[in-house]
């Protein structure tokens, strides 16, 4: 069967289960199996997709590479939604570091184990730094400069050091 197999990381998350419903709801978009990957898969209901696209929810956490290695095998996709967020202080800076630096590696690597032809890493412009002076960014990409030396919470820093890791 042709169609792509795609591999979503944060799946049951705000942004990637965004995605989902997105690509459930799409009538053309040549993908055969999308694999909602997520830590926490409780209580998350995917879509019911209109057409013909397999859904299949997979618990796994990206700090774990067997896990993922094991639901990238196959994979002509990733895309890399998964991060943690934590505005009310709920974690320790190291968790949400192994989260959103580490994660992000384990899926760099997996990817390459997998052989997986194409990464797409979903990031934030908390990333590049704050915009203190709210400066346009004419067609900026991944090569503009920008003062990324003061970021405005721990989040932000971990976004920054995950997005040297895939911009290499």
């Amino acid at each position: 069967m042709a169609g792509l197999v795609i591999v979503l990381t944060g799946g049951c998350g705000y942004v990637g289960s965004r995605m989902v419903a997105k690509m459930a709801r799409e009538q053309e978009t040549g993908v055969r199996e999308l694999r909602v990957v997520d830590v926490n898969t409780r209580g998350y209901r995917a879509p019911e997709p209109t057409n013909g696209m397999k859904i299949a929810v997979m618990q796994g956490d990206v700090r774990d590479e067997a896990r993922m290695l094991e639901v990238c095998t196959g994979a002509d996709v990733i895309i890399h939604t998964a991060a943690l967020l934590d505005f009310m202080g709920k974690f320790p800076d190291q968790v949400t570091w192994d989260v959103n630096v580490k994660g992000t590696e384990v899926m760099l690597r997996s990817c390459l184990a997998a052989d997986v032809p194409f990464f797409i890493n979903v990031s934030s412009v908390e990333a590049f730094g704050p915009n203190r002076r709210g400066d346009p960014v004419p067609d900026g990409d991944e090569n503009t400069p920008y003062d990324s030396s003061t970021h405005s919470f721990f989040y932000a820093t971990t976004k920054a050091e995950a997005r040297l890791l895939w911009s290499s």
